[in-house]
C-alpha cells in the first residue's frame, strides 16, 4: 500500500489532482485497465492521467479485481475471482456498447454574412418519407492489461462475441505463454498488442515457472518469451494469429521512458504515454506506436 501511494502522490505532485471521471453518457469511449497481482493498481492510476493529458473523451475505469495489496499469491491461485470479475467485466462492455453515443459538440457558427434578397433561393422541399437514419456506431472500448490482469481480460474476451473490443493491449502478461488465444482474438475488432521482454527473468521466469500464470500452468509466463501457437493449431486459427496479434519485444530505446525490460516499468507515464496512448484509437493504430522503435 505504501507503494501504491508513494506512486499516486508522485503523479499528483507531478500532473496535479486526479481527472475527474468522465460519466458515460459524455464518453466518446471507454478504457478498461486491470493490473497485476498484489492490488498496486500503478499502470492503471498513471493511464487515467495520461488518457486526460492526451485530451481523449474517455471514460478510464480501474478493474480492481485483487484482493486486497499484499494477497499476491491468493490472486494467482483463486481462478474463482478471476472467472467472477471477469463475468463483470464482460457484461459491463456489453451495457457500455447497447448505450447510445454522446451528442456531438455543437459547431461554432460563423457571424452571418450580408446577402443580396435576390440572389436567395428557397430551400428545397422535404421528402415525403425520410429516409430512415442507419443505427448509431457502438463507441470503442479498450482493454488495457499488465502482467496477472491479462488474465481477467482475456477471460472476459473470451465470453463476447466477435468485434466487442476494438483493441487490448497486454503488456508482461502473466500468462502461459502457449495459452490458446483464439476466442479472445475473435473478440477484438482489430488486435491485440502483446508487450514483452526477455529480460523479465525473476517474475514472468523463475516466479511462474515455481508459482504458476494465472491461467494455473508452471511455466514461464508469456511476457517473458511472447505468446506462441498452441498444439495443433488448425489453418484458421494460424491465420487468425497472423491478422490480430502483434507482439512487441522489449528494446533498448524503451530505457527512456523508464521501462529497462524488467517488470516493473511499463506502468510508468512515459511508457504509456509513448507506447499505449497511441494504441487507444479506433481504427488501424499509428506504424511506429507499437513497433519498439
Amino acid at each position: 500500500m505504501l507503494i501504491s501511494s508513494a506512486f499516486r502522490a508522485a503523479l499528483r505532485k507531478a500532473f496535479g489532482p486526479p481527472p475527474p471521471d468522465l460519466p458515460d453518457h459524455l464518453a466518446a469511449g471507454l478504457v478498461l485497465a486491470a493490473d497485476g497481482i498484489g492490488g498496486l493498481d500503478l499502470s492503471a492510476t498513471a493511464l487515467r492521467y495520461e488518457v486526460a493529458r492526451a485530451g481523449l473523451r474517455y471514460r478510464v475505469e480501474t478493474i480492481s479485481w485483487c484482493h486486497g495489496f499484499g494477497h499476491w499469491y491468493r490472486d494467482l491461485t483463486h481462478r474463482d475471482n478471476i472467472r467472477r470479475h471477469a463475468q463483470a467485466l464482460a457484461q459491463r462492455i456489453r451495457d457500455f456498447r447497447s448505450q447510445p453515443p454522446p451528442p456531438d459538440p455543437p459547431p461554432h457558427d460563423p457571424l452571418p454574412q450580408p446577402t443580396n434578397p435576390s440572389s436567395l433561393t428557397p430551400p428545397p422541399a422535404p421528402p415525403d418519407t425520410p429516409a430512415p437514419s442507419p443505427p448509431p456506431t457502438p463507441r470503442p472500448v479498450f482493454l488495457v492489461g499488465k502482467s496477472g490482469g491479462c488474465g481477467v481480460l482475456i477471460d472476459a474476451l473470451e465470453q463476447l462475441p466477435s468485434d466487442s473490443v476494438e483493441r487490448a493491449v497486454f503488456i508482461a502478461p502473466a500468462v502461459s505463454a502457449r495459452y490458446d488465444l483464439r476466442r479472445a482474438l475473435q473478440a477484438v475488432h482489430r488486435e491485440i498488442v502483446i508487450y514483452w521482454s526477455p529480460l523479465d527473468l525473476i517474475l514472468l521466469g523463475l516466479g511462474t515457472s515455481l508459482l504458476g500464470t494465472v491461467d494455473r500452468v508452471r511455466t514461464v509466463g508469456a511476457g517473458l518469451t511472447g505468446f506462441r501457437p498452441p498444439p495443433n493449431l488448425d489453418p484458421a486459427g494460424h491465420a487468425l494469429y497472423a491478422a490480430k496479434l502483434r507482439q512487441v519485444r522489449w528494446t533498448w530505446r524503451m530505457i527512456r521512458t523508464g521501462y529497462c525490460g524488467g517488470h516493473i516499468g511499463p506502468d510508468s507515464p512515459w511508457f504509456l504515454r509513448r507506447f499505449v496512448l497511441p494504441l487507444l484509437t479506433p481504427g488501424p493504430s499509428q506504424a511506429t506506436a507499437a513497433s519498439g522503435r
